[in-house]
């Protein structure tokens, strides 16, 4: 697996335990979805974040917030629906919704 660089763990560990706890918890799954994962640090006017893929396609996102103390998560082709259930409100509807975790 592509590793993610220094500068993606040092904006994590500017997070609070519990924010870490979250995003770790998030990686390690993201990283046992399937063979061949990557996970790629990215930054754009929005964020910072890691994203992870395989077979060349982006499958989630994951940008911690230390000020906001949370981790917003964008997770393809979820069903807004099925996380409003959970207790995720999505912030936009659509086929990628990201919800704060």
């Amino acid at each position: 697996m592509k590793q993610t660089g220094a500068k993606f763990y040092t904006r994590r560990d500017k997070c609070p335990w519990e924010v870490r706890e979250i995003l770790d918890f998030l990686m390690k799954e993201a990283e046992r979805a399937g063979p061949a994962v990557d996970q790629v640090q990215q930054f754009d006017a929005k964020g910072e974040g890691i994203t992870y893929s395989t077979a060349g396609r982006s499958f989630c996102r994951f940008d911690p917030k230390h000020q906001e103390r949370c981790v917003w998560a964008w997770i393809s082709g979820a069903d807004p629906a099925a996380l409003e259930a959970s207790g995720y409100v999505p912030t936009r509807k659509g086929r990628n919704p990201w919800v704060k975790v």
